[in-house]
């Protein structure tokens, strides 16, 4: 399920940080019930060792090109962000959160809640195009011999990012099915024209840049890891803004 929100302001302008990903993850959270939000952040879904929150969120849009300054992002109101879960429950609290508050605070801003849409997207068959509504990041993580932690990302091109794809969204599916055998079938995933690399900080006090790729990408292997994908979000990071994607027609 896809929830989409649009948001207004006295101004009919929304001025965010550059860094803001902080604050949309803390603005959504705080639209869910006290205690499905204290388990999303705290705990999440476990799968051999590692958790999973199993949403993704959108990056901050509008119908217009937002203005860049130093440090700030002013977008022209109405501002939409999307949110993708598996969860019919999960959406409807989101919505029901949304709807009861009439509000979003973002930083400073203390955005309108004007409309919310729901709206359930189908992996049909064994193929599925999807756009980015945030870069899909996918990245490994080591220890260098001074003891420092490094990470490396991972581009479009690169074997290791269909790698992470696959095992990926294969973790995902079992920990929204853990009864039942992974699909049989690879999953690959093919850029679609030019993509284009985001870099981004989670939040300013969070000096460790994370990078993604923005655009559209074809997906092919077995439906229901499609359907995973499309539900729970594309690589990593989908909870904290990174990987939501919405089906191209």
């Amino acid at each position: 399920m896809h929830i989409t929100f649009w948001l207004d302001s006295p101004a009919h302008k929304i001025t965010l940080p550059s860094a803001n990903l902080h604050m949309l993850q803390a603005a959504i959270y705080s639209l869910l019930p006290s205690d499905k939000a204290d388990f999303l952040h705290n705990e999440g879904y476990n799968v051999k060792g590692r958790t999973m929150k199993l949403f993704a969120l959108g990056w901050p849009a509008s119908d217009t090109r937002p203005i860049f300054e130093h440090r700030r992002i002013i977008f022209t109101a109405p501002m939409r962000i999307t949110i993708s879960t598996p969860f019919d429950d999960t959406a409807n609290d989101f919505v029901a959160g949304a709807m009861r508050a009439g509000h979003m605070r973002l930083g400073n801003e203390l955005c309108e809640v004007v409309k919310a849409e729901l709206q359930r997207q189908i992996a049909q068959g064994n193929s599925l195009i999807v756009r980015t509504l945030s870069p899909v990041t996918c990245y490994s993580a080591s220890v260098m011999d001074s003891g420092k932690s490094f990470t490396h990302y991972y581009a479009p091109n690169q074997p290791e990012f269909t790698e992470f794809i696959r095992k990926n969204a294969a973790r995902k599916f079992m920990a929204l099915n853990p009864e039942h055998d992974i699909p049989p079938g690879n999953l690959d995933i093919t850029p679609l024209g030019t993509l284009k690399e985001r870099i981004s900080l989670y939040d300013q006090r969070k000096l460790m840049p994370i990078k993604g790729w923005w655009g559209k990408f074809r997906l092919d292997g077995p439906e229901e890891l499609l359907q995973t994908v499309l539900d729970c979000g594309l690589g990593a990071k989908n909870s904290g803004g990174w990987g939501c994607v919405t089906k191209v027609e």
